[in-house]
């Protein structure tokens, strides 16, 4: 059945779970070695996963803890980016609502664990009900704290509160996914050899500006997934006001380390394109 506003956020009806679970294997099956090809995509720190209790050994198998995923928004398919990241466990993940609202396109989002926001306060007590049961049932919930996709930016935007107020409010850590991109290598300079002499050609742009980015840097760009360690939340208090308050410092706190990841694993910040464009009858609606 499609979303409607006002609907569930999650559908919960047991042959629709059954058939998000085989959509999204098949999705992995299929798009892995697309991502892995086309962005010479590769993961670092599958270990704190398992030290988080997300991906436990198999003799633990039974003891997945729950968790709060975020990420950076950086391109279009980073809910495959981090998919793959974490695979073979499977997360819900958060986007706006109008997405979801698209007949046929909704129904498939939703398949493949999309969980959208509302857009009206008044259902937010929907979306507390749904962070509930995704921790409780998939053990698993995905947000992009800056709120949209902000093509290949390495600049982390600020973050918005709702996934560090859900980790206080349900006491569960929070586990970053960085976004690192790095442009494909070239060397610096070329040496030309004209009549017996070496010169030097500089890739720089005269005046030793950087080159212009392309429209095909998108394509073009490396990407790599950097699983950072859990981080616990603060106490939880009895005051939601209290709560919403820590969470905007622990949100700062967090955002300030996965910078800190990019800058040192080299993340390149000059192929930034800017929010990426709402597609039109799908999410173009002003919020």
């Amino acid at each position: 059945m499609a979303y409607k506003v006002g609907s569930p956020l999650i559908n919960t009806n047991p042959i629709f779970l059954a058939a998000s679970k085989i959509l999204y294997l098949v999705a992995a099956i299929i798009l892995t070695p697309v991502i892995e090809t086309l962005y010479h995509f590769k993961v670092k720190g599958r270990r704190n996963l398992e030290l988080a209790g997300i991906m436990p050994r198999p003799a633990n198998h039974w003891k997945r803890k729950p968790c709060i995923l975020i990420s950076n928004h950086v391109i279009p398919l980073d809910p495959v980016l981090q998919g793959i990241a974490i695979f073979p466990r499977s997360t819900y993940f958060t986007l706006l609502e109008e997405s979801v609202l698209t007949p046929g396109l909704g129904t498939l989002i939703q398949l493949l664990g999309g969980v959208p926001v509302p857009r009206s306060y008044r259902y937010l007590p929907k979306m507390d009900e749904a962070v509930r049961w995704a921790l409780q049932h998939r053990g698993l919930i995905h947000f992009y704290p800056e709120g949209e996709c902000f093509i290949l930016n390495q600049e982390i935007k600020e973050f918005k509160a709702g996934a560090f107020y859900y980790a206080i409010e349900n006491q569960v850590p929070i586990v970053p996914l960085v976004t690192v991109i790095k442009r494909p290598r070239t060397p610096a300079r070329t040496h030309i050899t004209l009549q017996g002499h070496t010169t030097e050609h500089s890739s720089m742009a005269p005046g030793g500006a950087l080159p212009q980015h392309k429209k095909s840097d998108i394509i073009t760009a490396h990407l790599e997934c950097v699983i950072l360690p859990a981080i616990p939340p603060p106490p939880r208090s009895p005051s939601k006001v209290t709560n919403l308050h820590q969470s905007l410092q622990f949100a700062q706190t967090v955002r300030d380390t996965m910078q800190a990841t990019i800058d040192a694993e080299g993340g390149d910040k000059t192929l930034y394109r800017g929010p990426m464009p709402r597609i039109k009858g799908v999410n173009d609606r002003p919020r």
